[in-house]
């Protein structure tokens, strides 16, 4: 059995009680490029199944999802998500986004090849959203961690003139106001599955591209990180502060303790100087009063020794 999956369907009208079923199909003629070729690429399918031979037929059903959105795999589409984090476009024009979570539609082609659906289309649809309640609800969680989220209404007057340079807002005009509903019935009941909220699949979506680098950062983010590294350099600065003075205290020579203890040294030298002095006038003395005493042992000797000589006269 053949799956084909993302084909287009009805393009988006003023809103009415028309919904949109599998019978429906986007007229070709008046899309856009893209849309054109793959609404022809699967009227080519079921034309092609058509012809074929019974020894030749296969089984074909065809998965018709509205806009995908959810956490990227690997790189981000420019999708709404990713244009209002980026700030793609000032404001918000009153655009309708038909949505369906990436992964329901990855679920719907395992359970359609499990299952007898061939011959059928599927429309994947979760909701629809405006482009100003997606913003509103990115604005809410992101806001506070810095990202400017533009949530104010776009005129269309203002929409017409931005579109002359600016690429995103050109792509609206032609569905501006409209919006489409349609029956995800087979998807609920012939499949088994039940639509993710897509206010959740815009958050976790989001939360990815941000996580991965996809959309850019915050000015105010950035601030944060500089002065998260600055609030390090000061840690670092004022532990080797504490180390040098923990190192001071081992090293008592340092600063005004070296000026303290030189006193400390000269001080001692002087007094050891005067001691030494005290103890030399000591001596100095001493010895002078030796030689007194030796001076009059001779003079007293001296007489003696003339009476000496006088008596042997």
């Amino acid at each position: 059995m053949q799956c084909a999956g993302k084909t287009k369907l009805a393009a988006p009208t003023a809103a009415t009680d028309k919904v949109f079923t599998e019978a429906d199909w986007a007229d070709a003629e008046t899309t856009d490029p893209l849309t054109k070729s793959i609404i022809l690429a699967e009227k080519s399918a079921w034309d092609f199944v058509k012809e074929l031979t019974d020894a030749d037929k296969i089984d074909l059903c065809v998965m018709n999802p509205t806009l995908p959105l959810g956490p990227p795999l690997l790189d981000a589409q420019q999708d709404v998500v990713k244009m209002i984090l980026d700030r793609g476009i000032t404001g918000c024009p009153r655009v309708s986004y038909s949505l369906v979570d990436v992964r329901d539609v990855a679920a719907a082609h395992v359970k359609a090849l499990a299952l007898d659906v061939s011959g059928h289309r599927h429309i994947l649809h979760g909701g629809n959203l405006w482009m100003k309640d997606i913003a509103l609800a990115l604005a809410k969680e992101y806001k506070p961690q810095g990202y400017s989220i533009h949530t104010m209404s776009l005129p269309n007057v203002a929409l017409w003139g931005l579109s002359l340079f600016n690429k995103n807002a050109k792509t609206f005009l032609p569905i501006v106001g409209k919006q489409s509903q349609f029956d995800n019935t087979r998807m609920k009941d012939v499949l088994g599955i039940s639509p993710k909220d897509v206010k959740e699949t815009i958050m976790e979506e989001a939360s990815v591209l941000i996580e991965k680098g996809l959309v850019k950062k915050p000015k105010r983010t950035r601030c944060q990180g500089g002065g998260a590294a600055a609030a390090d350099n000061e840690a670092k600065t004022e532990e080797t502060t504490e180390k040098k003075e923990g190192e001071g205290e081992d090293k008592p020579k340092e600063n005004g303790d070296v000026k303290e203890e030189e006193a400390e040294k000269k001080e001692d030298q002087e007094e050891s100087k005067g001691d030494g002095k005290v103890e030399e006038k000591k001596e100095e003395e001493a010895k002078s009063d030796a030689d007194k005493a030796a001076v009059d042992e001779v003079k007293t000797e001296a007489p003696e020794e003339s009476t000496e000589a006088k008596a042997e006269n």
